[in-house]
């Protein structure tokens, strides 16, 4: 048997054909064809993963996740979905903060002018309004948040 194998062996070899062959026997053919596209797309996608991967492990690097090379993408962007839901929360927060303060300013001075007018002190100065200030930016990539 063995003496077989070697003799289906050296068959094959004998039949082997080179690449530009066995192209050209692929085009001979509607399968043929069809395979030399599908050999060309999977190539293709192949290029596509590698590069791919290639951009996440940049994308962990800039958000400072190299060191857990071995993070999944739907990992690293389910972070930065619960923190875009915090920050959003916290801004939510903070405007409200703003106008409690706001409302709380107005109805002090409403108290104040209405104290003022029952005592009629004259020199009273009128209240200071204060400019409304930009929101802090970290950088200058940071995108504008104001409404």
């Amino acid at each position: 048997r063995d003496d077989n194998n070697n003799e289906d062996d050296d068959s094959l070899s004998d039949n082997s054909m080179t690449l530009e062959e066995e192209v050209e026997a692929l085009r001979a053919t509607t399968i043929g064809h069809f395979t030399l596209g599908a050999i060309k797309q999977v190539s293709s996608l192949r290029d596509k993963v590698d590069e791919t991967k290639t951009k996440f492990v940049k994308l962990l690097e800039y958000f400072g996740e190299e060191e857990r090379q071995e993070m999944q993408p739907h990992e690293l962007f389910n972070i930065i979905c619960t923190f875009c839901r915090d920050f959003d929360k916290a801004k939510e927060q903070v405007h409200d903060n703003v106008k409690k303060k706001q409302r709380e300013e107005r109805k002090r001075q409403a108290n104040n002018k209405v104290t003022n007018g029952a005592s009629s002190t004259n020199g009273s100065k009128p209240p200071v309004r204060r400019a409304r200030s930009s929101p802090l930016r970290v950088s200058s990539m940071q995108p504008s948040m104001s409404a």
